[in-house]
């Protein structure tokens, strides 16, 4: 009484349709993920650096009789340069799988 489905290789079933979508978005996620690992120690440093920069600018920047003692001074705790390279990877994760979603072929505005 069953008629017989004829189930060919390149026909993509609602059920699956979901799996089209993602290669690109695992390979951009790796990409950025690779990306980040190359460069991890790196942006760390460079983080670290400019906010020694940045601190130096500004107590520059003050007139002599503004300028603390140092051991009188207090720095408002601020993120650590390790931090901010986990935040930014997160952030450049979720930007990459936005982008790869709203790119790839199946994708529909509904």
């Amino acid at each position: 009484m069953l008629e017989e489905m004829t189930v060919s290789p390149t026909t993509t079933h609602a059920a699956t349709a979901w799996l089209t979508m993602l290669p690109p978005l695992v390979l951009s996620l790796l990409m950025v993920l690779l990306a980040l690992l190359v460069v991890r120690e790196r942006l760390t440093q460079q983080i670290a650096a400019w906010q020694i920069r940045h601190a130096v600018q500004r107590r520059r920047a003050l007139p002599a009789q503004l300028i603390p003692d140092s051991a009188l001074a207090w720095l408002a705790p601020v993120a650590r340069p390790q931090q901010l390279v986990v935040i930014s990877t997160l952030l450049s994760f979720g930007l990459a799988a936005a982008i790869s979603l709203l790119l790839s072929p199946g994708w529909r505005y509904s």
